[in-house]
């Protein structure tokens, strides 16, 4: 964590103790899931950590960062001075972080060394909850704590729109549909066609899988993201105002996001270095892929 929020847990706990060698863990073992959902968590939250300690409660504001570093794992920034703390999901909306000890800290009492025993990631639609529980040892004892961060993404709206009644509509008929056979008969991917002289997929038809390349999908509120490999390809699909989350139907009208009109939604796809500049296009979500 940066300064000013989780970072302030060693700090708060080592003062405790005495007035993080190596980082020793175990890796714990996580589920297989279909998907990676590692870009769920990505990025920076903002938000309060309140750590109890030795029968105290200290609370300070900040930021935490969260760094996608493979399919479905996670580093957690700053948990120890210089180290971050290694973490998988265990589902498209839980994570748990491997048991790791800080390098210990000199304090004027003697080394301090802080010890994560175990940490818990929670996703509620827009704000994360991460409860992380260990022991400050040094100086003739060793105290118990437990610090809670929550936060919510920066640059996320204060809240899910309020509902009005606003719904995508029945698919109409003759919709471009792939070709038959051409997408996997189970599990996810993401199937890509553009016409000859299409700017942004070179005319090329594309499809990756899990095997293929990391797919993450996120979602908060009526906001998806999917992002393919490294960044190599990555869309953003905003639903009509007054939805609070995306339903299956179609989505008709929409216009470039961010900058579209908030009545119909917004779509945007780039890859390659290049990126739609014009978004007249439909959408039709379907509960297995999106179209």
């Amino acid at each position: 964590m940066r300064t000013g929020d989780l970072a302030a847990i060693g700090v708060l706990a080592t003062l405790a103790v005495g007035c993080g060698g190596g980082d020793g863990s175990t890796r714990l073992q996580h589920p297989t899931l279909d998907q990676d959902y590692a870009g769920n968590f990505a990025g920076i939250w903002d938000g309060s950590a309140t750590v109890v300690i030795s029968g105290q409660t200290q609370t300070t504001t900040g930021s935490q960062q969260i760094d996608r570093t493979g399919f479905n794992r996670v580093s957690i920034t700053g948990v120890c001075p210089g180290l971050d703390g290694p973490a998988g999901l265990d589902s498209a909306t839980t994570l748990s972080m491997d048991p790791m000890s800080c390098p210990p800290s000199n304090q004027s009492c003697g080394p301090v060394t802080l010890r994560y025993e175990s940490g818990i990631g929670n996703l509620v639609q827009d704000t994360l909850t991460l409860t992380l529980t260990g022991t400050a040892s040094g100086c003739g004892q060793s105290l118990r704590f437990t610090a809670t961060f929550t936060g919510r993404p920066i640059g996320a709206p204060a809240s899910c729109d309020t509902p009005n009644g606003s719904a995508p509509t029945s698919p109409p008929p003759g919709l471009w549909q792939p070709a038959a056979g051409s997408t996997p008969a189970a599990g996810n991917y993401v199937y890509l066609q553009s016409e000859q002289g299409d700017y942004i997929g070179q005319g090329q038809t594309l499809t990756y899988t899990p095997v293929v390349a990391a797919i993450s999908v996120s979602a908060v509120c009526n906001r998806l993201t999917i992002i393919v490999g490294n960044q190599t390809w990555r869309g953003d699909f905003q639903g009509m105002s007054g939805t609070v989350q995306l339903q299956p139907g179609y989505y008709g009208n929409l216009e470039r996001y961010p900058f579209h009109n908030p009545a119909y939604g917004g779509l945007s796809w780039s890859g390659g270095g290049r990126g739609l500049q014009h978004a007249h296009r439909l959408v039709r979500r379907r509960r297995r892929d999106v179209q």
